[in-house]
């Protein structure tokens, strides 16, 4: 699935997905790396992403979960 987000002063503020645009229209929020756990061998990668509400030119809302990938960004989860 190809995902482009545009940022605002480092903060999302429209995504492209699938050719669609889509407007944020919430406060995004940092998805932040999980808690460590004893049973884990190594500690997890550091999670660079957000949360946020977007809505589309019809007025769909969804949710979107991102991540930044190197110099682009990869969806982790769209919930409807």
């Amino acid at each position: 699935m190809g995902v482009t987000v545009e940022l605002d002063d480092g903060i999302p503020v429209r995504i492209d997905h699938d050719g669609i645009l889509y407007d944020v229209n919430d406060t995004p929020t940092p998805l932040e790396q999980p808690d460590w756990h004893y049973a884990m061998t190594h500690p997890p990668a550091p999670l660079s992403g957000w949360r946020f509400q977007a809505i589309d030119r019809r007025g769909r809302a969804r949710v979107f979960d991102v991540q930044r990938v190197g110099a682009g960004w990869r969806l982790v989860n769209v919930y409807d």
